[in-house]
């Protein structure tokens, strides 16, 4: 009989620690997400968006993807979250499987191929194939030095996400002006004319 309560507490405690860890995996869902929703005339609202990134531990998928439109048009034209997917999915800025909820904090790949579609990277070779790919956009966003080392699934505090648009804006600026961004070295014994 003791025996048998030992298994017991053996197995209790294997599958507490599999759910424990099993949650340590889980990306943050944000309780109190910003409003994106406000008219697009409204300076206000835009200037109280921008200026309350700084304070949050991490950036929605909402709050992402609304500063990504505003950075690259100027201004974000949808009022919902579903409708800024759907435009973002219509010119490739996002895949087209994304289905993750608003309020989900954003992950440094999907930030990274909106932004390498916005400023018109074009990047290395698997970059090239892959579309963009979350994971290779990363790369080429850390490459270039918009991005700080990391993974592409790694979330963005609100002061990182500033950061990465600071440095897209900085990168823009020296490519309208005709300055040279940072280009791939060419390999060695490559024919090069």
């Amino acid at each position: 009989m003791p025996h048998q309560f030992s298994v017991r507490v053996r197995r209790t405690l294997v599958v507490g620690a599999m759910l424990i860890a099993a949650a340590g995996c889980t990306r943050t869902t944000v309780r109190e997400p910003q409003a994106t929703d406000y008219d697009p005339n409204d300076e206000n609202a835009e200037l109280d968006f921008w200026h309350n990134l700084p304070g949050r531990s991490a950036v929605t998928n909402d709050e992402g993807l609304h500063g990504v439109l505003v950075f690259a048009d100027g201004e974000d034209p949808t009022r919902s979250y579903d409708a800024r997917v759907a435009l973002l999915k219509e010119r490739g800025w996002v895949t087209q499987g994304f289905d993750e909820p608003g309020t989900l904090a954003m992950q440094r790949g999907t930030l990274a191929k909106a932004l390498c579609h916005v400023l018109e990277v074009k990047g290395g070779v698997m970059m090239r194939i892959t579309d963009k790919s979350p994971r290779y956009a990363a790369k080429e966003m850390i490459y270039l030095g918009i991005m700080a080392p990391g993974t592409e699934q790694q979330v963005l505090s609100g002061l990182d996400y500033l950061g990465v648009i600071s440095k897209a804006q900085d990168f823009q600026m020296l490519q309208e002006a005709g300055g040279t961004a940072p280009s791939r070295p060419v390999p060695s014994g490559a024919d090069v004319q």
